[in-house]
């Protein structure tokens, strides 16, 4: 337990420093990197929480009954914390954790009892220790905490941060990192970029070898946005911030992480402008209730969607040029390459049900350029399709803008019955969006078609986990089913509770977030369980 203990505090002294440091940190410098993490009794709280929903409320009491032993001397009603400065001078960055103390006397006797830890005085106020794993820890005591650094004079009052101010702001999160990419010095964010682009070209260079010109295109357009995309966030980023969110009330794990740019810059304006953007796709595609949703709206920067054009036309030739019957092939790719030129996608799905007889309806969207000309293509090649495959009966009616065809499939997988309960498809086509359905009727898709556009994240899915279930396990009987369910969520149902949502969206700010609700979590162990693992 004593190796465990001084494995957890080596680590977090020298997660944000990689050396030993020796030389006078710069005064009045504010930290590049931030460390938060919630008090002890709140961290005790959160693991009961987690622990019930993986069946493991026993091991996280006894956990909590071991960590009670080491933490005599500390306040454990307030947060951990930790910061670092980057300098041009990497090793020898400044670099300190805070611990809460509310008993210095009873936390010197815990080290020596607990840890077999006796420090010794090394003036102004400043102790040293040796430990395993960092050797010397020098610290202080200073407004209610602990300061623990490598060096001491990291700890001197002139340069370190106030607690006060360095929790001032709590944002609920069980634990962050934030990094201050503006307070990393210039020549390091340049160092960075430089590094990046110089191993991209290395590579393509190793790779050109057996590859054609349009790969080669490809390959090089994906390598610019790559490194143009992080100079942006490196030259004009503000903040980069990983947190972790642990919500008993709303039974809600999640996970977050976001980007801040610098006001004013084009990084800031392109974050922004991912805000509150509408997708028809996605109206056609909303669902009320779906089991899955899935859409996604973005687009490469202008400058890429112009070096992106003959890039495009480069493949296609090459594609053409493979291909059996080139004349057809120029046709397919000539109908297409309007849409692959635009730099841009424009998606949505959604998979509603069960209804009243088990079965759901798929419906999915996406934006086209020329969408008449793919129409055309698909009423050219439709009628050559086998019958025993598919059947086309083009033109079924008018909805607004949208053609309406329908599609018989031939054969389908036992599990294609089964989830849908038809082979019918539903084509809709204008000549910006083409839409299609899976269901008996095309109820679905014409009520889409009518819909009007609607404001879209960047990137979004969502699951609810319980109606999922019986359509990603095809050994699991709906007896079965049923019971997974009643074990996870008992009486009152998974209704609302069963939910898994990723978003990504901007604004002030570009996040990524993914929570789970705790239901979910439940269901997935019960899952286990029922395999036997």
């Amino acid at each position: 337990m004593r190796t465990w203990c001084w494995a957890a505090v080596a680590l977090a002294v020298s997660a944000v420093a990689p050396g030993a440091a020796s030389a006078q940190p710069a005064k009045a410098v504010e930290p590049t990197v931030e460390v938060r993490i919630r008090s002890v009794n709140d961290l005790l709280d959160k693991a009961g929480y987690v622990g019930g929903l993986f069946d493991q409320e026993n091991a996280a009491a006894q956990a909590g009954e071991v960590i009670k032993l080491f933490v005599e001397g500390l306040d454990t009603a307030r947060p951990f914390g930790a910061y670092g400065v980057v300098t041009p001078d990497v090793t020898n960055s400044p670099a300190v954790v805070m611990i809460p103390v509310a008993d210095q006397k009873a936390f010197l006797q815990t080290l020596k009892t607990r840890l077999d830890v006796t420090p010794e005085d090394v003036g102004k106020g400043v102790k040293k220790a040796f430990v395993p794993l960092v050797n010397e820890v020098y610290f202080t005591f200073a407004d209610d905490y602990l300061f623990a650094a490598r060096d001491p004079k990291h700890l001197d009052a002139s340069v370190r941060v106030s607690p006060k101010a360095f929790f001032a702001n709590p944002d609920g999160s069980v634990a962050s990192v934030v990094a201050r990419i503006d307070r990393v010095p210039a020549d390091m964010r340049d160092l960075v970029t430089g590094q990046l682009e110089h191993q991209l070209k290395e590579k393509q260079k190793q790779g050109e070898n057996g590859k054609r010109p349009g790969e080669l295109k490809l390959e090089a357009l994906l390598a610019d946005g790559v490194v143009g995309s992080v100079k942006s966030v490196v030259e004009e980023g503000k903040e980069l911030a990983v947190r972790v969110f642990v919500d008993e009330k709303a039974d809600e794990i999640a996970a977050e992480v976001s980007l801040t740019a610098r006001p004013g810059t084009a990084l800031a304006k392109s974050l922004a402008a991912l805000k509150g953007r509408t997708s028809v796709p996605a109206g056609i595609a909303k669902t009320a209730d779906p089991v899955l949703a899935v859409s996604g709206k973005l687009g490469l920067p202008d400058d890429l969607r112009k070096q992106l054009d003959p890039v495009v036309t480069t493949l296609f030739e090459e594609l053409a040029a493979q291909a059996g019957d080139r004349a057809v092939a120029e046709r397919v790719l000539e109908a297409l390459a309007p849409t692959a030129k635009a730099g841009a996608a424009d998606v949505a799905l959604s998979l509603g049900g069960p209804d009243a007889k088990g079965k759901h309806a798929l419906v999915a969207a996406v934006a086209v350029k020329g969408g008449k000309e793919i129409e055309k293509l698909a009423k050219e090649f439709g009628p050559l399709a086998p019958a025993e495959a598919v059947a086309f009966t083009f033109d079924v009616e008018k909805v607004g803008a949208f053609a309406l065809h329908k599609a018989e499939l031939g054969r389908v997988e036992p599990g294609f019955d089964r989830v849908f309960g038809t082979k019918t498809l539903w084509l809709a086509t204008s000549d910006d969006v083409i839409a299609f359905s899976v269901e008996p009727s095309p109820a679905a898709l014409k009520a889409g078609l009518r819909n009007k556009a609607v404001v879209v994240p960047v990137a979004g899915g969502s699951v609810a986990l319980a109606r999922a279930l019986p359509l990603f396990n095809d050994g699991l009987q709906p007896d079965e089913a049923r019971a997974l369910v009643r074990d996870a969520f008992g009486a009152a149902g998974p209704a609302g509770r069963d939910a898994i949502t990723l978003t990504v969206d901007g604004g002030d700010r570009l996040t990524a977030r993914l929570a789970v609700k705790g239901g979910a979590v439940k269901l997935g162990r019960a899952l286990d369980r029922f395999r036997g693992q």
